[in-house]
């Protein structure tokens, strides 16, 4: 690890009692903290949610170099420590959720369960390639060159609403380079071999409507893990804490609460 960036620690922000039950939100690529801003509200009273601002997103310094896995997974213990944080659920959407695999894999002992939103074994080779072929657009002309098909593709179902609006004013806003980054460090990604080795218990939400990621996905990373159950919302799109932010936080009370008991 010793290629890792330590200067810094990235930014986090805390919701909920000091003494709640730690909870740590990851959130996918193109997005930043606040992607979780609405669901957060309904958790449990006894939650204290911990969601990070990841390299590469608004509101971060530009990183210095493609924004890999182990990075992320550094930057998270970086966060965990400096709360002394002895053990948390971890919770990611999309590639926010291969971060959360990949840190517990590395650091179990630091975590309770896991919750895995829209949750990805690996980015494919197709999916590598057009993750390149964004690194060059948004470089060439901006995060707009990605419009209409990032958003359409993510917001299947959910096109004309007013969170779709807000996440694309979001998505355009954020600083190119430090996106073009984020997405090529987890070119060629996998977490297959980590989730071999994670035993604490772990909820994997899909969604019907997931072209990104779809349900197979998901199922994929089940039959690997070996304390897992795989909850499917049919209209679910491809960022679920974001799009049903409700039912979301349902999802997340109901497995604290498990945890809290087993």
């Amino acid at each position: 690890m010793a290629d890792m960036i330590a200067s810094d620690i990235i930014p986090f922000h805390v919701q909920g009692p000091d003494d709640g039950v730690p909870v740590l939100l990851i959130h996918p690529l193109g997005a930043d903290h606040s992607v979780w801003d609405e669901t957060r509200d309904s958790f449990d009273l006894n939650i204290r949610s911990i969601s990070v601002n990841l390299r590469g997103a608004a509101g971060t310094p530009l990183p210095a170099a493609p924004v890999t896995l182990e990075q992320t997974v550094f930057d998270i213990e970086a966060v965990r420590s400096a709360l002394d944080l002895k053990s948390m659920v971890l919770v990611g959407c999309a590639v926010g959720a291969m971060a959360a695999a990949a840190y517990t894999a590395r650091h179990p002992q630091h975590v309770a369960g896991m919750l895995l939103s829209n949750p990805a074994i690996e980015i494919t080779e197709a999916a590598g390639v057009n993750l390149k072929m964004r690194a060059e657009a948004v470089r060439r002309g901006g995060m707009t060159a990605l419009l209409p098909d990032a958003i359409e593709n993510a917001f299947r179902g959910y096109l004309e609403t007013g969170r779709r609006r807000d996440y694309e004013a979001r998505f355009i806003a954020q600083p190119a380079e430090g996106y073009a980054l984020a997405v090529l460090g987890v070119v060629g990604a996998s977490v297959a071999q980590d989730l071999d080795t994670i035993a604490c218990p772990v909820r994997l939400l899909a969604g019907g409507q997931d072209i990104l990621l779809p349900v197979a996905q998901a199922e994929k990373c089940m039959a690997r893990l070996h304390a897992c159950e795989l909850v499917t919302l049919e209209r679910g799109a491809h960022f679920m804490p974001y799009q049903e932010p409700e039912w979301f936080a349902d999802q997340l009370n109901l497995f604290v609460r498990y945890l809290g008991k087993s």
